[in-house]
C-alpha cells in the first residue's frame, strides 16, 4: 500500500498480538521521569530561553505520551549517518541503539540532528515539515504523530 503522510486514518503504531520486545531492551516510558527533571534543570538554569508555553508543551507531552509508549523495537539513533544506500533494500537504517517504544520517536532524532540546516533555511518551518513528511512517509506514520513525538 503506498501511503502518503497526508493520508487520514493512520493510527499510532500499536504492537502486533502476542508480540513483546526482548526484555533487555530499555523501555523509552523508562526515560520519562529523567526528561521530566532534565527539563525542570534546564528550565531553572536557562529561564528566559524557552517561553512558558513550550515549557508547558514539553511538560504535557511528557506526561500524556513519554509515559505511554507502545512496546515495539525502534531504531533509537535515526539520523543521516545512521541511513545508507543499499543493495536488498533502497535503504537501509544501520547502527541502532535499541529501545523498546513509539516509531514516531525517532523523528525527534532525526529532526535535532538537521536542525542546524532546518533553521538556516529561508523558511525553517517547510524545512522541518518537509523532513518530517518525508520520515512519516518512510516509517508509514501518520506526520501529526511524529510531530507531536518529536517533541517528547
Amino acid at each position: 500500500m503506498n501511503r502518503t503522510p497526508s493520508q487520514p486514518g493512520r493510527r499510532p503504531p500499536q504492537p502486533p498480538a502476542g508480540h513483546r520486545p526482548p526484555a533487555a531492551l530499555p523501555r523509552l516510558h523508562d526515560q520519562a521521569d529523567t526528561w521530566a527533571e532534565e527539563l525542570e534543570r534546564d528550565a531553572r538554569r536557562f529561564p528566559d530561553v524557552l517561553p512558558s508555553h513550550a515549557l508547558d508543551a514539553a511538560r504535557a507531552t511528557i506526561n500524556e505520551l513519554a509515559r505511554a509508549q507502545p512496546e515495539l523495537i525502534i531504531h533509537g539513533d535515526f539520523h543521516g549517518r545512521n541511513i545508507l544506500r543499499a543493495d536488498r533494500q533502497p535503504w537501509l537504517a544501520v547502527d541502532p541503539k535499541g529501545y523498546a517504544g513509539d516509531p514516531a520517536s525517532d523523528a525527534g532524532t532525526l529532526v535535532k540532528t538537521r536542525a542546524l540546516t532546518i533553521l538556516t533555511t529561508p523558511d525553517p518551518a517547510k524545512g522541518l515539515h518537509r523532513t518530517l513528511d518525508i520520515f512519516s512517509e518512510a516509517a508509514q506514520l501518520d506526520r501529526e504523530h511524529s510531530s507531536i513525538q518529536r517533541r517528547s
